[in-house]
């Protein structure tokens, strides 16, 4: 299936040997799937074989302050909430402007090697084709770019209103829109593969999003459950002011990046704690491993639930900020602000927009 893929994408075209290729080689896995576990096969280049210094390899994903307005214009439009996920996105990608030969795999009997027409899986800049093949998709189908973030797109009518809204983060997909939406949204169907659709209730990019009665409840109560504290030997316990091996530096890099980005996403008093450690790694101790492990407890009994809902009339919002810093409160002697946006109706109902709590240059 893997091999019909590239073929019906026209990712290569055949050519005589004599170029300096690139290996490929076959990664294989089990993939969930609605039907259940199923084995899953994929062709990738081996792209650390190529030595070129200017390869552009950034790609651009989502953040998080445009998806939280994403969401808040949903509730506050009152429109439905929807995600997609996009089939083998990276052999869609937009045509390739440098040439790049792979060896084919033994499996495709060919005489030859490939010439590849378009990025493929292993590839540094990959990912990036695949944005700029749905950038060019996008405003193609009338779309207009973010000044905010360059993966949302917005659509509007002849009277400048706002009736549709879409972003990327890879191959997943995240849209609302009014009814007349629909037609753009269906042009977009037909430019790529589309694979999963969902709505109503689902999870994107570990985010569980629920749609009641016109209102979006954002938790990430599945991730926090799996998260396990950090091990630590009953002795080291007892000499909480020792630094800590590499091994454990390690293990309290990894739980604090993952605290960081639950803090960023989902829950927000999370986030001086987990700072203060963060700027601190280095030098860190054992104390510090086991405050980590208090704040994955404290993230797993907190069960917090963010709400984002109809603020009333559109010309009576606001945007509410509040803000905080505390001098020298940082254990290198640094000090440490923080900040909380908010969508505010008339009403005094609001949706969180952005937060965030970073120590102060």
């Amino acid at each position: 299936m893997e091999l019909d893929s590239w073929k019906k994408n026209e990712l290569y075209r055949e050519v005589d040997v004599g170029q300096k290729c690139l290996s490929i080689r076959w990664v294989c896995n089990l993939k969930s799937t609605p039907e259940g576990t199923i084995p899953n096969a994929r062709l990738v280049a081996r792209g650390f074989e190529e030595f070129i210094a200017n390869i552009q390899k950034d790609s651009l994903t989502c953040a998080h302050e445009p998806l939280k307005l994403i969401i808040a214009i949903k509730a506050q439009r009152q429109w439905e909430l929807h995600a997609m996920d996009i089939k083998t996105p990276f052999l869609q990608g937009q045509n390739m402007d440098r040439e790049v030969y792979v060896v084919p795999p033994k499996e495709a009997n060919s005489n030859g090697i490939w010439l590849l027409n378009k990025c493929v899986y292993g590839l540094s800049d990959a990912s990036l084709y695949w944005y700029k093949k749905v950038k060019s998709v996008m405003l193609q189908n009338g779309g207009s770019m973010s000044k905010l973030d360059p993966t949302v797109f917005y659509w509007c009518d002849d009277t400048n209103s706002l009736v549709g809204i879409f972003a990327s983060h890879v191959d997943d997909f995240i849209w609302s829109g009014g009814a007349q939406f629909e037609c753009v949204v269906n042009k977009i169907r037909a430019a790529f593969k589309v694979g999963r659709e969902e709505s109503k209730a689902f999870k994107y990019c570990g985010i569980e999003l629920t749609s009641i009665n016109g209102d979006i409840y954002l938790n990430q109560d599945k991730y926090t459950e799996n998260m396990t504290p950090i091990r630590v030997d009953p002795i080291r316990t007892q000499e909480k002011s020792s630094l800590l091996t590499e091994k454990e530096k390690h293990a309290l890099r990894s739980k604090v990046g993952q605290l960081l980005w639950l803090a960023h996403q989902s829950l927000p008093d999370l986030l001086f704690d987990t700072c203060i450690i963060a700027s601190n790694i280095g030098k860190c101790t054992v104390k510090d491993v086991l405050d980590v492990n208090k704040i994955i407890g404290k993230a797993k009994s907190s069960k917090i639930t963010l709400k984002y809902q109809h603020l009333g009339d559109d010309n009576d919002r606001c945007l509410m900020i509040f803000s905080d810093a505390a001098l020298g409160n940082l254990t290198d002697g640094g000090s440490q602000g923080g900040y909380v946006i908010f969508l505010v109706g008339k009403s005094g109902k609001f949706s969180p927009i952005w937060w965030n709590s970073k120590k102060i240059r």
